[in-house]
């Protein structure tokens, strides 16, 4: 029905195909992956900030009610 070179053409496209298929799943992937641990890196800058900042915060009040009662 189908000539030898047919199929052999065939199975080779399908085979081309499915590879580069394959492969675009895996760099999308690792785009993912990457993109989601600069997110988590950005996220986890930020909570140490707010940490830090929330500390100064903390401190500066009791500093602060301190000098008060003792002044007053």
């Amino acid at each position: 029905m189908f000539s030898r070179d047919v199929v052999v053409v065939v199975v080779v496209v399908v085979v081309v195909v499915v590879v580069i298929a394959a492969a675009v799943v895996v760099v999308e992937v690792v785009v993912v992956v990457v993109v989601a641990s600069a997110i988590a890196a950005i996220i986890l800058v930020a909570e140490v900030v707010v940490a830090a900042a929330t500390t100064v915060v903390v401190v500066v009040v009791v500093v602060v009610v301190v000098v008060v009662v003792v002044v007053v």
